[in-house]
């Protein structure tokens, strides 16, 4: 017999309203999954056959391309359990290029006011941008002062 899980069900009068449990078996939670896996990679392909044909791909080899992508992602990641969790730093981080785009030294307040957030928020972006951009300026640039080889070439 397969394993039992416990799931919550309707209040118990008998315990006060205490909610009792029901029994899933392990068949119920299986064929669950199984649909959430479809809807998982029906969602994947039909995303992605759309951007690519927003990219201008026809949209017969978009359908193939993103088919192509769901079953790599599928035979590649297969069998491992990966929490997704609903990440919004990607978005953020464009939300602060775009209002860092926007900025000209002293707009802070008529940032905020179209973008719906606080003007501490819009500060708190643009520091934060320039604090990314002046690292990855470090980095590009190296150090000019400790070079082995002078202008002159000696």
């Amino acid at each position: 017999m397969g394993a039992l899980h416990a799931r919550p069900g309707p209040a118990n009068p008998a315990r006060g309203g205490a909610p009792k449990t029901q029994s899933c078996s392990m068949t119920e939670r299986e064929t669950r999954m199984r649909i959430r896996r479809h809807e998982f990679f029906e969602d994947f392909v039909a995303v992605a056959a759309r951007v690519l044909i927003d990219l201008g791909i026809h949209a017969t080899e978009a359908q193939l391309a993103a088919s192509a992508l769901a079953d790599h992602v599928a035979s590649h990641w297969g069998g491992q359990n990966i929490n997704m969790p609903m990440d919004f730093r990607r978005a953020l981080t464009k939300l602060e290029l775009e209002i860092y785009s926007q900025f000209t030294g002293n707009n802070y307040d008529e940032l905020a006011r179209a973008n719906g957030i606080a003007e501490r928020t819009v500060r708190r972006y643009v520091e934060r941008i320039r604090k990314r951009l002046a690292e990855a300026a470090r980095r590009d640039q190296g150090d000019l002062f400790n070079n082995e080889h002078d202008a002159h070439g000696d």
